[in-house]
């Protein structure tokens, strides 16, 4: 029989067994259901019939994935990866880098979870931010590297497993500390505080000594501005060229933003109006086809992070002596969005699209609205039908 599975753990997995006149003996590979195991086993078969010898059956492969380290150097090798993800795996190999494979089970999983949460203290959202982006390492291994890594014992995790439970609080309680818990930011800006902040420019306008610094400022007002009115995250702005700025056709041209998409950004009336307005001091200091004066061009990851760095540190800055002391640059985001969705009827797939968000998750919780809101938008619909005409009778 050239292919048997038989369930191992009480069914809780499948093993499945091919054997074939070009195998020196059987192998053997676990799936964690019977339909994954004959999947492999088919796609196997007819691989070796062909005369090729698929890939999980090489012996390198267990030398070449021995350790974390290398399964994530491997997985990063076959493809283009966020750089979110990047820098998220990247901080997981300096914590585990050495851990060898064959010591990956449930239990080194709910250990690894145990210690994110009692020797790290981080919050359940950046557990399950590392726990995702290791999980979809494993998951690449299972299917490309079976011999190095069987099952995804991440997938075992009971749910809710990245909040803090009864003795997770007790223990920390023992060494005087609290619980990190979830905290969906929802900092939204209103009109006299976004008036607040300009007048602060404009003062700091007023008495800049140097051409370098009027730049500064007006290049810290178009950034808030066009972010207010596009959605536009901080690193997609500070690093725009003139050519991707096309405001004859009302739109930005974004060659690759957060999750590696190209995007277009519309403008809109008010976004056109601000692009268009006069900036003496940009003008007149731009030496390069770079919109703003904060990033050379360089596209290096310590480039990127010091710049952003940078600017971050400007607005913060800003924001304080605004008296906007818990603001961040990143809740212009927020608040675009919730203009959008307040003042304009666009579908939840526009959003997506528009503000480069993929997720239905990510955009729910992009939408910080008021109560107030809500209340002026469902009685602009109710006023709306009350003066309707009614349909005429069939």
């Amino acid at each position: 029989m050239p292919m048997y599975i038989r369930p191992r753990s009480n069914g809780k997995a499948y093993e499945l067994r091919v054997t074939h006149k070009h195998l020196d003996k059987p192998r053997y590979a676990t799936r964690d259901t019977q339909e994954q195991a004959e999947a492999l086993g088919n796609r196997t078969l007819a691989a070796l019939e062909r005369g090729e010898m698929p890939q999980w059956l090489t012996a390198p492969e267990r030398a070449k994935c021995s350790t974390v380290r290398g399964l994530v150097r491997e997985y990063i090798s076959q493809g283009r990866i966020a750089a979110s993800t990047l820098d998220v795996l990247a901080t997981i190999t300096v914590q585990i880098g050495d851990l060898e494979l064959t010591q990956i089970n449930v239990q080194w999983a709910e250990g690894w979870i145990r210690s994110l949460k009692i020797d790290k203290r981080l919050s359940p959202g950046t557990i399950r931010k590392r726990k995702g982006a290791l999980a979809r390492v494993f998951h690449w291994a299972v299917d490309n590297r079976p011999l190095s890594l069987a099952r995804n014992p991440l997938d075992r995790l009971q749910r809710g497993y990245s909040g803090y439970s009864d003795q997770d609080v007790t223990g920390l309680a023992a060494q005087s500390l609290d619980s990190p818990e979830d905290s969906e930011r929802m900092r939204r800006i209103d009109a006299d505080e976004q008036q607040r902040i300009l007048s602060v420019l404009q003062q700091r306008l007023k008495s800049a000594q140097t051409l370098e610094q009027r730049a500064e400022v007006e290049g810290l007002q178009l950034m808030l501005e066009l972010a207010l009115q596009t959605a536009m995250r901080m690193k997609e702005i500070y690093t725009l060229t003139m050519d991707q700025v096309r405001v004859d056709q009302q739109t930005i041209f974004l060659e690759r933003s957060k999750n590696g998409d190209k995007r277009q950004v519309p403008l809109n009336d008010e976004a056109c109006e601000i692009l268009s307005r006069r900036w003496p001091a940009l003008e007149e200091s731009r030496n390069g086809k770079q919109l703003l004066p904060f990033w050379e061009g360089e596209r290096s990851k310590n480039v990127f992070k010091k710049t952003t760095g940078t600017v971050s540190r400007l607005f913060a800055a800003l924001f304080k002596e605004a008296g906007s002391i818990d603001l961040h640059f990143h809740d212009t985001r927020h608040e675009a969005v919730c203009r959008w969705v307040l003042f304009t009827p666009i579908s939840s797939e526009q959003l997506g699209r528009w503000a480069g968000m993929r997720d239905a998750r990510t955009r729910m919780r992009y939408l910080s609205l008021r109560g107030s809101e809500g209340a002026r938008v469902l009685n602009q619909r109710r006023d709306g039908a009350a003066v309707s005409p009614k349909p005429a009778d069939q």
